[in-house]
């Protein structure tokens, strides 16, 4: 038996120990509805026929085709991967340019914040660019999706296999929602797929159905290691998936949305910094010190499950707004003694400090915010904030809450 053959079973016997099953990376199929409108074309396939030989006669679409499988063409030879404009490829583009213009422009807008960080440990681990297009596939950029079969994250780890890759998972956090430690995993995981199949439509094939699913289409084929002579005997998510990678770096590259927009987030990637913390800090008590929302807070730093980052010997990254950094810093020890009260105390938002901005939160009142905080009355709230209509005040607005 071959070096190679024997470190393939191998792999995949320790595999399937470790998960109890063939898939690694379990199907996508989140509750969230882009996250599901996605996964529905792996699993359905795209229906459409727009492009196939009964609308040849239109000269828009001819050309429009023509243009389109010049441009995969030109993708194919610049990628190690093998692009091609079949019918199928064509209808996915289609479906991604038309039926989910919302989904195709949320993943532009988001993949400002996400790819350079996929990029950057993609060249670390010299792997092909085109893979930051990967988690478009796996979860629609969407760190926090979740499949009804365990699989978290925007790689789409299942518990077994993140805990393989060294990722924490416990009840405080989850680091398959990690963007940076999860996209390290993946990196090493696909690296190693690369390494037993040397194709890359075979490991990302791997990847996606499991290396047990993938050997035994391979065993049906006849030993065949061309993908698509492979794919009929893959199952169907699987048959879907390259094709559907082939259309989400098509529509990435050539910025085909139709004209159709989205809301753009609140910063990109160059605009957060890290800290790492080893004491207690919660999530209400950094809203609190850093007049900053506690959901663009959660955006930030999707792992950690409760709102919570939990007291620890090693150190836990905590990712803010660079222009918070200063200021965090500046009150760490009141945000670590305020956050570690409230491990203690049921009533902590009863006796919450009083800093001098406070966020309006969905429901508030100001007679609720002023129970909130001990000294603090319905007159004080309208006398500092005598510039503004204090009744009118909705969710996301910061209004003044000390004179200090």
């Amino acid at each position: 038996m071959s070096i190679k053959k024997y470190f393939l079973l191998s792999f995949c016997l320790i595999t399937l120990l470790i998960n109890g099953q063939d898939t690694l990376f379990a199907v996508n199929d989140s509750a969230i509805k882009l996250y599901e409108a996605n996964i529905a074309l792996l699993h359905q396939g795209t229906k459409d026929t727009y492009y196939n030989s009964n609308h040849l006669n239109d000269s828009t679409v001819k050309h429009s085709i023509k243009e389109i499988e010049k441009r995969i063409n030109y993708l194919n030879h610049q990628t190690p991967f093998d692009f091609n404009s079949s019918e199928l490829i064509l209808n996915y583009i289609k479906t991604y340019s038309e039926k989910r213009k919302k989904l195709t422009a949320k993943m532009f807008n988001y993949g400002k914040f996400y790819f350079p960080i996929f990029e950057e440990l993609l060249i670390k681990h010299e792997l092909p660019l085109e893979l930051k297009y990967l988690p478009i596939v796996e979860s629609a950029l969407n760190p926090k999706a979740k499949s009804r079969a365990g699989a978290v994250g925007l790689w789409q780890f299942m518990p077994r296999t993140g805990k393989m890759m060294g990722l924490e998972i416990s009840s405080f956090i989850d680091q398959r929602k990690d963007p940076l430690l999860s996209t390290e995993a993946a990196c090493l995981y696909l690296k190693k797929l690369f390494s037993i199949y040397d194709d890359w439509n075979l490991a990302l094939a791997a990847y996606n159905a499991g290396p047990g699913n993938l050997n035994k289409a391979i065993r049906r084929a006849g030993g065949e290691t061309d993908y698509w002579k492979v794919r009929p005997f893959l199952p169907k998510e699987t048959q879907n998936y390259i094709p559907a990678f082939t259309a989400v770096n098509y529509m990435m590259n050539y910025n085909y949305i139709g004209g159709q927009t989205a809301e753009e987030l609140p910063y990109v990637y160059y605009d957060v910094d890290t800290l790492l913390v080893n004491e207690r800090v919660t999530f209400a008590t950094l809203e609190e010190w850093l007049s900053y929302d506690v959901e663009k807070i959660s955006f930030l730093n999707p792992s950690y499950n409760e709102g919570i980052i939990p007291k620890s010997n090693s150190k836990y990254s905590l990712c803010l707004p660079s222009f918070l950094i200063s200021d965090f810093l500046m009150q760490q020890d009141s945000i670590y003694h305020y956050s570690s009260i409230a491990l203690n105390n049921k009533h902590y938002e009863e006796k919450l400090p009083i800093s001098k901005f406070y966020i309006i939160k969905e429901g508030d009142t100001i007679w609720d915010i002023a129970e909130k905080y001990n000294g603090l009355s319905v007159a004080d709230i309208k006398t500092y904030n005598k510039n503004i209509d204090i009744s009118n005040v909705k969710k996301g607005d910061k209004i003044i809450i000390s004179a200090h």
